[in-house]
């Protein structure tokens, strides 16, 4: 998934979501090449972690100083969980009414396991809540070490 979120007086818009799947690293590439033509992008993040990292390190050759590849340990889930999650408590994001979306928000868990909590979602027909996390390193980029952020569904 990608998602492109702009900031404006402290309230954080989702402009654009691509939830696409099953589709080629080829195509994948497109549209993120798609992404930095059609908007000003000031910081991509993807991640890089497993199946990931080919598309991550190409985007990142294409893009210095504005991609970066982000591996997905548990702590960085954890924080970009706990970030997106504080964004909508405090009303300080704006989202589409979009029932696939919505789905994927609320599909993230905290579970126990034996090495501590993490954050996931159960694959579904819908992917692996990847419009989560694509939102989660959108933001979480634009607000680290800022006030909280209010969800509003539009």
């Amino acid at each position: 998934a990608i998602a492109i979120v702009g900031k404006e007086k402290g309230i954080y818009r989702l402009l654009h979501i691509d939830l696409k799947k099953n589709i080629s690293f080829q195509q994948q590439r497109l549209l993120i090449d798609d992404v930095f033509q059609r908007y000003h992008v000031k910081r991509m993040n993807i991640d890089k972690t497993g199946i990931g990292m080919q598309l991550s390190e190409e985007i990142v050759t294409a893009h210095p100083n504005l991609a970066f590849g982000k591996h997905f340990t548990r702590k960085l889930k954890e924080r970009l969980a706990l970030n997106l999650l504080k964004l909508c408590e405090d009303k300080k994001l704006q989202i589409y009414n979009d029932s696939i979306l919505l789905s994927q928000l609320h599909a993230i868990k905290k579970k126990a396991t034996a090495t501590g909590i993490t954050y996931d979602a159960e694959r579904d027909e819908t992917g692996h809540a990847d419009g989560f996390w694509a939102i989660a390193l959108a933001v979480n980029e634009l607000s680290w070490g800022e006030e909280p952020i209010h969800i509003e569904v539009w």
